[in-house]
């Protein structure tokens, strides 16, 4: 079965109102057994978060907010993401070029997937295969063994990256 990948659109900022709904009650829940508030900041990045296709790094939404004249800082950011990793809102993975995060694939709209990562230029491309979720529920099966989530990434390098270096 041939691998469908899609890379993912820079991204943009709004400044409108947060997720209504279901995103927005668990993070408030969260906050509230945390004893924090909702503060302006935090509704910012939720909202440009949940406005995101694919992956993002901390630094993406400081440059961006900057750049749209919004003024939050960077441990705000981070702290607001780890907030958000926290009540399973948002995932964080590790890639080769760093850190990156994504909306849960629990999160409406945001299905399941694996990834392929470049080794020379960091790009990330998530693909789904049926029969790769299917060796895992047997290997699962094979060792009593309940899943709750994993993460599968293959590293190497994208298609761009090998025509480069043939034409050097």
């Amino acid at each position: 079965m041939p691998l469908k990948a899609k890379m993912h659109p820079p991204l943009a900022v709004s400044l409108k109102v947060p997720p209504a709904g279901e995103e927005n009650a668990q993070f408030r829940a969260l906050l509230r057994r945390e004893g924090l508030r909702m503060t302006p900041e935090r509704s910012i990045i939720l909202e440009e978060i949940f406005k995101v296709e694919g992956h993002f790094q901390p630094d993406d939404l400081l440059v961006r907010f900057r750049t749209n004249g919004v003024r939050i800082s960077r441990a705000t950011i981070y702290r607001t993401l780890d907030l958000l990793v926290s009540c399973g809102l948002v995932r964080r993975e590790i890639f080769t070029g760093g850190v990156h995060y994504e909306r849960a694939h629990d999160v409406e709209g945001h299905a399941h997937h694996d990834h392929l990562v470049c080794i020379s230029c960091s790009a990330i491309f998530e693909f789904h295969n049926s029969e790769i979720e299917r060796l895992q529920e047997v290997v699962c099966r094979e060792f009593d063994f309940e899943p709750h989530s994993h993460s599968h990434q293959i590293s190497g390098l994208c298609a761009g990256c090998r025509q480069r270096a043939a034409a050097v």
